[in-house]
Protein backbone atom coordinates (compact mmCIF):
# COMPACT_ATOMS: atom_id res chain seq x y z
CA UNK A 1 0.00 0.00 0.00
CA UNK A 2 1.37 3.75 -0.78
CA UNK A 3 1.12 6.12 1.79
CA UNK A 4 0.21 9.49 0.65
CA UNK A 5 2.92 11.89 0.80
CA UNK A 6 2.81 14.57 3.41
CA UNK A 7 3.14 18.17 2.22
CA UNK A 8 5.62 18.68 5.39
CA UNK A 9 8.71 16.56 3.92
CA UNK A 10 11.70 19.29 4.09
CA UNK A 11 10.20 20.96 6.58
CA UNK A 12 12.09 19.63 9.67
CA UNK A 13 15.67 19.95 7.69
CA UNK A 14 14.80 23.78 7.13
CA UNK A 15 13.76 24.60 10.87
CA UNK A 16 17.08 22.31 11.72
CA UNK A 17 19.37 25.10 9.15
CA UNK A 18 17.40 27.88 11.04
CA UNK A 19 17.76 26.49 14.83
CA UNK A 20 21.36 26.00 13.82
CA UNK A 21 21.92 30.14 12.52
CA UNK A 22 19.98 31.28 14.95
CA UNK A 23 22.36 29.08 17.69
CA UNK A 24 25.69 30.39 15.72
CA UNK A 25 24.40 34.66 16.11
CA UNK A 26 23.94 33.54 19.68
CA UNK A 27 27.33 31.77 20.19
CA UNK A 28 29.21 34.45 18.30
CA UNK A 29 27.65 37.35 20.53
CA UNK A 30 28.54 35.15 23.99
CA UNK A 31 32.06 35.01 22.36
CA UNK A 32 32.32 38.61 21.37
CA UNK A 33 31.16 40.00 24.87
CA UNK A 34 33.53 37.35 27.00
CA UNK A 35 36.76 38.75 24.19
CA UNK A 36 35.53 42.49 25.59
CA UNK A 37 35.23 41.12 29.32
CA UNK A 38 38.56 40.17 29.16
CA UNK A 39 39.89 42.99 27.70
CA UNK A 40 37.97 45.16 29.88
CA UNK A 41 39.60 43.11 32.82
CA UNK A 42 43.17 43.37 31.45
CA UNK A 43 42.68 47.46 31.19
CA UNK A 44 41.35 47.72 35.08
CA UNK A 45 44.06 45.42 36.60
CA UNK A 46 46.48 47.82 34.85
CA UNK A 47 45.21 50.89 36.09
CA UNK A 48 44.65 49.41 39.50
CA UNK A 49 48.27 48.34 39.22
CA UNK A 50 49.35 52.14 37.84
CA UNK A 51 47.41 53.46 40.76
CA UNK A 52 49.02 51.13 43.35
CA UNK A 53 52.67 52.09 42.45
CA UNK A 54 51.77 55.59 41.84
CA UNK A 55 50.46 56.34 45.57
CA UNK A 56 53.55 54.43 47.22
CA UNK A 57 55.75 56.31 45.02
CA UNK A 58 54.44 59.55 46.04
CA UNK A 59 53.58 58.64 49.27
CA UNK A 60 57.76 58.04 49.53
CA UNK A 61 58.36 61.48 48.01
CA UNK A 62 60.09 63.85 50.28
CA UNK A 63 59.84 61.69 53.62
CA UNK A 64 62.79 64.00 54.57
CA UNK A 65 60.89 66.80 53.90
CA UNK A 66 63.60 67.76 50.37
CA UNK A 67 62.18 67.57 47.23
CA UNK A 68 64.34 69.05 44.42
CA UNK A 69 61.82 70.65 41.58
CA UNK A 70 61.78 69.62 37.76
CA UNK A 71 61.08 67.23 35.66
CA UNK A 72 62.13 63.17 36.36
CA UNK A 73 61.24 59.78 35.06
CA UNK A 74 61.70 56.14 35.13
CA UNK A 75 59.96 52.93 34.74
CA UNK A 76 58.70 50.70 37.46
CA UNK A 77 59.69 47.03 38.03
CA UNK A 78 56.57 45.73 36.18
CA UNK A 79 57.57 48.04 32.93
CA UNK A 80 55.06 51.15 33.94
CA UNK A 81 56.47 54.39 32.96
CA UNK A 82 56.40 57.05 35.13
CA UNK A 83 56.68 61.01 34.66
CA UNK A 84 57.36 63.44 38.40
CA UNK A 85 56.80 67.16 37.94
CA UNK A 86 57.52 69.42 40.94
CA UNK A 87 57.17 73.06 40.49
CA UNK A 88 56.99 75.50 43.10
CA UNK A 89 53.52 77.04 43.53
CA UNK A 90 54.82 80.56 44.96
CA UNK A 91 57.77 82.47 44.73
CA UNK A 92 60.28 81.63 47.49
CA UNK A 93 60.55 84.71 49.42
CA UNK A 94 63.25 82.99 52.11
CA UNK A 95 65.78 80.25 50.47
CA UNK A 96 66.07 78.83 54.23
CA UNK A 97 62.02 78.42 54.44
CA UNK A 98 60.16 75.70 53.35
CA UNK A 99 58.36 76.47 50.32
CA UNK A 100 54.63 74.98 49.09
CA UNK A 101 55.22 72.95 45.49
CA UNK A 102 52.90 71.38 43.28
CA UNK A 103 53.94 67.90 42.06
CA UNK A 104 51.88 65.76 39.40
CA UNK A 105 52.95 62.38 39.16
CA UNK A 106 51.34 60.43 36.08
CA UNK A 107 51.95 56.49 34.84
CA UNK A 108 51.64 55.68 31.79
CA UNK A 109 51.28 52.34 29.82
CA UNK A 110 53.53 50.73 27.68
CA UNK A 111 51.92 52.26 24.79
CA UNK A 112 52.70 55.99 25.75
CA UNK A 113 48.75 56.34 27.33
CA UNK A 114 48.30 57.72 30.74
CA UNK A 115 47.05 55.64 33.20
CA UNK A 116 47.00 57.10 36.20
CA UNK A 117 47.56 60.85 36.92
CA UNK A 118 48.10 62.03 40.42
CA UNK A 119 48.19 66.03 41.73
CA UNK A 120 48.84 67.16 45.00
CA UNK A 121 50.28 69.80 47.02
CA UNK A 122 53.37 69.58 49.28
CA UNK A 123 55.57 71.81 51.55
CA UNK A 124 59.00 70.69 51.29
CA UNK A 125 62.25 72.49 51.49
CA UNK A 126 65.08 72.85 48.29
CA UNK A 127 67.31 70.41 48.16
CA UNK A 128 70.83 71.47 48.87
Amino acid sequence: MNQPQSDNAGFALFETIVALALASLALSAIYRSTGESVRATSVVRMKAAGLSLARTHLGSLAGDGVLPQGISSGVYENGLRWRLSVAPLAARADPAAAQPVWIVLETFDRRGGVLVKLETARVVREAQ
